[in-house]
């Protein structure tokens, strides 16, 4: 392993570990001063997305750093073990759920600001962020299921010159 190498992922590990500890400020100090807005709801929904983000960025950094220079020899075991499944759905996860919470943002305030003396029913919004979530965690935990059409999807094409697996 070089040392460009070590550097680099003790750098991306320091600066994740940085990035959930400033999730995590953020969660605690959005519920000391929660006041049931949806604004802030939907800033702990981006939180709690991003460190998921945070998560999974650790996990390929580590296995990074542990595949390094042999990652051909490892390849077909790592993309079908459970762990890299499970750091799919962390990113699938992560990133839809940021976009969707980032669009609901964004509708959300063009809404108030367009219709500054209406009310919106709390009801609804609970509604649309349950629709909401409901739908990005099924998008993300729908390869784990046993379905027939998601078995070996992910480990299709290890044909290379010289390959050691086969």
């Amino acid at each position: 392993i070089s040392y460009y190498m070590v550097v680099l992922c003790v750098f991306i590990f320091i600066l994740n570990l940085r990035g959930l500890y400033g999730h995590g400020a953020k969660l605690y100090f959005e519920n000391q001063r929660f006041a049931s807005k949806l604004n802030s709801v939907l800033c702990v929904q981006l939180c709690i997305y991003d460190s998921f983000m945070g998560l999974y960025v650790l996990i390929i950094t580590s296995k990074n750093f542990q595949f390094y220079g042999s990652y051909c020899l490892h390849d077909a075991a790592w993309r079908s073990s459970h762990m890299c499944n499970v750091t799919g759905v962390l990113f699938t996860l992560s990133s839809h759920g940021s976009l969707v919470t980032a669009l609901m943002m964004g509708v959300y305030r063009c809404y108030t600001c367009e219709h500054l003396l209406v009310y919106f029913p709390p009801r609804k919004c609970v509604t649309c962020l349950a629709v909401a979530n409901f739908l990005v965690v099924l998008s993300s935990v729908i390869t784990l299921l046993p379905i027939q059409f998601f078995e070996d999807t992910f480990v299709t094409a290890l044909s290379f010159e010289g390959n050691p697996i086969v």
